[in-house]
């Protein structure tokens, strides 16, 4: 009698604890930073300002459609240069379609007549996750970065909040 309580309270543990997990990579990975930018800024009142300065939100946003990941974000770098995280569509601000290889989030486009080989992969960590784009090719031809921005080694930790509206 024992045996079957206990085999019923874990059958009913698992079952509960199954539908209420989240996707372990679903989420808001972001941090904000004060973004320093070389051209002098004014305040309200038109004043030029003694700091050139101001607080930006970097983020990545993970979140799975039936059986396939997708990624949206933007990413701020000095004098305020930015990175859109989105397909690359012209145009388009759709989500980035990723693929699951080896608990990495993975996307690839090659283009061989224009020399481009962008493989972009998203690691995570107990904290968050880390960008890769070794030769840079997805920073400069697939996503435009800003040159004061890039992809590779950024690392956002996972946010409790959702993720802010592209500004």
């Amino acid at each position: 009698m024992v045996k079957n309580i206990l085999g019923i309270s874990v059958f009913i543990t698992v079952i509960f604890s199954s539908t209420l997990s989240a996707e372990p990579y679903e989420g808001c990975y972001s941090i904000t930073d004060d973004i320093d930018s070389a051209v002098p800024m004014r305040d309200e009142e038109g004043a030029l300002r003694d700091k050139s300065s101001e607080l930006k939100t970097s983020y990545i946003n993970i979140f799975k459609k039936e059986h396939q990941y997708f990624a949206q974000g933007l990413l701020w770098g000095g004098n305020f240069h930015v990175c859109h995280i989105t397909a690359p569509i012209e145009g388009d601000s759709e989500p980035l379609p990723l693929t699951l290889k080896d608990g990495k989030l993975v996307f690839t486009q090659l283009e061989p007549e224009y020399d481009t080989s962008c493989n972009l992969e998203i690691l995570f960590t107990d904290k968050g996750l880390k960008i890769v784009d070794e030769n840079y090719h997805c920073s400069k031809y697939v996503f435009y970065c800003g040159v004061n921005v890039g992809l590779n080694n950024t690392e956002l930790p996972k946010s409790v909040n959702k993720c802010p509206k592209e500004e």
